[in-house]
């Protein structure tokens, strides 16, 4: 399983790094995503789990996966 990591993104996502993580099976997001909508581009590159950081205002995001 491949798995891309990616974290703080903070309203910014370049392509050179979804180019980067293309191919992987599952994407984490540690935090700092900031806008959801980075989270829709990210799902259509594969499923993705995310974590809430201290710049993300969604309190539905958990702030920690087991």
């Amino acid at each position: 399983m491949r798995i891309a990591v990616v974290a703080d993104t903070h309203d910014r996502l370049p392509e050179r790094v979804c180019a980067a993580i293309r191919g992987a099976d599952e994407i984490w997001h540690l935090g700092d995503v900031c806008s959801p909508m980075i989270l829709v581009t990210l799902e259509r590159i594969a499923p993705v789990r995310i974590v809430r950081g201290n710049c993300d205002s969604e309190s539905d995001w958990p702030l920690r996966l087991d």
